[in-house]
C-alpha cells in the first residue's frame, strides 16, 4: 500500500456537496469545504503544505461587496 492509496482516506460524508454548484463562488465554497475536511488526513507533509496553501488562496479569492457599493434600487 503506497502513501497515495485512496484506502488511506477515511470516508467523509459530502453528499450535500456532490451536486454541481450553479456559480463560480459556490464552486469555490464546495472545493474549499471538501479540501478542508481532508487536509488533516493527508500524510505526505509536502502535499499537506500544498493543500493548506491552496486553502489560503481560495479563501483570499472571496470578495465581499462593501455596503457603500451595493446596488440601490431606483424608485419610480
Amino acid at each position: 500500500m503506497s502513501e497515495y492509496d485512496d484506502d488511506d482516506i477515511p470516508e467523509i460524508e459530502t453528499s450535500d456537496l456532490d451536486d454541481f454548484p450553479l456559480d463560480a463562488v459556490a464552486a469555490r465554497v464546495v472545493s474549499f469545504t471538501k479540501l478542508l475536511a481532508l487536509v488533516d488526513h493527508i500524510k505526505n507533509e509536502e502535499a499537506q503544505k500544498e493543500a493548506i496553501m491552496m486553502l489560503k488562496a481560495v479563501r483570499r479569492s472571496f470578495k465581499t461587496i462593501p455596503t457603500a457599493d451595493e446596488v440601490t434600487p431606483i424608485k419610480s
